[in-house]
């Protein structure tokens, strides 16, 4: 199924430069986890009204393109706290493995 992208998208596409950054969302039990790959001025991004954590670094995939499908990647946490790092190392078992979500937001037009 193709998509069409939105008049604020096609015309920010249609702008130069573009600036877009990545989205990445996942549960691991009863915890949800935000994260991105954009500055957001150092706090992080809130898109949708909700925080994600300028702690992402994608490090391969994902590939691009009209059809919808799911698609393998690695991402990476960078820069985060030794609480954090001590809560990824205790829940590793859930935090590898599950579905997660990998959205590109085109920060001028604030749509993913």
């Amino acid at each position: 199924m193709a998509r069409a992208l939105s008049a604020a998208v096609q015309a920010a596409l249609a702008a130069a430069p573009q600036r877009t950054c990545h989205l990445l969302e996942f549960t691991a039990g009863a915890s949800t986890y935000r994260f991105t790959d954009g500055d957001g001025s150092g706090g992080g991004i809130t898109h949708g009204g909700n925080l994600y954590l300028p702690h992402l670094r994608v490090v391969s995939g994902p590939r691009y393109s009209e059809e919808l499908k799911r698609q393998s990647c690695v991402v990476r946490l960078q820069n985060i706290t030794l609480t954090s790092a001590a809560l990824v190392k205790d829940q590793q078992e859930l935090l590898q493995g599950p579905e997660a979500t990998l959205s590109r937001l085109f920060l001028a037009a604030l749509e993913a």
